[in-house]
């Protein structure tokens, strides 16, 4: 990550953390709006030889996966074996959050609809993988909730 964002997804798989998203403040530096859509992996390269407590004894290395569909933040992300589940969340547009599609009379910006009602799946074993997305959630949309498998 270049720079500090908020509201980062992240779950874990195997010996790694992945990383969806998130917002900044400080759109001046970020170009790609004020909501990411990045996904990044940390993946401890050591972890026979890591000693737990010791953070001197870790190695790590990032890497880049697909991105999400659109740029996304305060999602709700959990991990089933290999497969990533993105659901719910919403946009940032440096004045107003959202997170369906003419939330309000005010916020009309985003063009995705009820995105805190969709559910994607990424199979990260895949190098190739897209994005899948699920049966959306019924109901009100979700954003900064929390999701755990």
């Amino acid at each position: 990550m270049k720079e500090g964002r908020q509201e980062v997804a992240a779950a874990h798989i195997g010996n790694s953390i992945i990383y969806v998203g998130g917002f900044s403040y400080f759109p001046c530096k970020n170009t790609t709006g004020t909501t990411y859509s990045d996904v990044l992996r940390l993946t401890l390269l050591n972890p026979k030889t890591y000693k737990e407590g010791f953070a001197e004894t870790a190695n790590f290395s990032w890497d880049i996966l697909p991105s999400f569909p659109y740029p996304i933040q305060s999602a709700g992300v959990a991990a089933i074996g290999e497969i990533l589940y993105v659901f719910g969340g919403g946009q940032y547009d440096g004045f107003h959050f959202c997170t369906w599609r003419n939330c309000d009379k005010f916020t009309t910006w985003t063009e995705i609809d009820r995105m805190g009602a969709r559910l994607y799946a990424l199979d990260t074993r895949n190098k190739n993988a897209t994005w899948v997305e699920k049966s959306p959630c019924p109901g009100t949309p979700r954003w900064v909730h929390a999701t755990v498998a």
